[in-house]
């Protein structure tokens, strides 16, 4: 038998045992990194799930107490203009309870999603805040600091008259627009809009 030939044998039966043993380590190497790979996908996943429901909830909840203080505020102005002393008054000591928690809740919202909103968009909530609704408070507070008790309420109405017109229409017309400004914006940017209503925006087009 010669040498050349015991080196083939030689050669043969170590590659068989190497392949034995190197390729199911390689395999296993293989199939463990993509396990990682897969599992790391899934916890993104996870992750990025709860976020959105978490985006969600907030436009939910905002959106909520947006409208909430609206008519809380725009019920002053309608029984002003209604002609209305004793509802008047109500809704005035009404907003002048409640008007504060929500703005406080409304602001404590807006806190609590810097963590779920790009930084441009959470600085136009705190813009929308601080110009939008800490300034209409300001004039409905301004025009109800005076509650006029029955032989005053003529002479109220003639003096506030123009001021409570105003705040009709911010409230009523001007302050949802508003609304639905920064919502839809908020949705969109976070990208909550129904499909249609996405490529309808994304056409240019107006959504019905």
């Amino acid at each position: 038998m010669s040498q050349a030939f015991l080196e083939n044998a030689l050669l043969l039966v170590l590659s068989a045992v190497l392949t034995g043993i190197v390729i199911p380590i390689v395999l296993k190497i293989r199939d463990d990194r993509k396990f990682r790979e897969q599992k790391v996908f899934e916890a993104d996943l996870a992750r990025q799930g709860k976020v959105i429901e978490a985006q969600a909830a907030f436009l939910e909840t905002f959106s909520s107490l947006l409208c909430e203080y609206q008519f809380l505020a725009l019920s002053v102005a309608y029984y002003f203009l209604e002609n209305n002393r004793e509802r008047y008054v109500a809704a005035s000591d009404t907003y002048d309870a409640k008007s504060w928690d929500y703005l406080a809740k409304i602001r404590a919202e807006i806190t609590k999603a810097k963590r779920l909103l790009p930084q441009a968009l959470h600085d136009d909530l705190v813009t929308f805040f601080e110009d939008i609704l800490i300034a209409s408070d300001a004039k409905i507070s301004g025009s109800t600091a005076t509650t006029p008790d029955a032989a005053g309420w003529d002479a109220f109405r003639e003096q506030q008259g123009k001021g409570f017109n105003i705040l009709y229409d911010l409230f009523y017309t001007r302050f949802p627009a508003e609304i639905d400004t920064i919502t839809t914006k908020l949705a969109s940017e976070l990208q909550l809009l129904p499909p249609q209503t996405i490529n309808k925006q994304e056409q240019g087009g107006v959504v019905d």
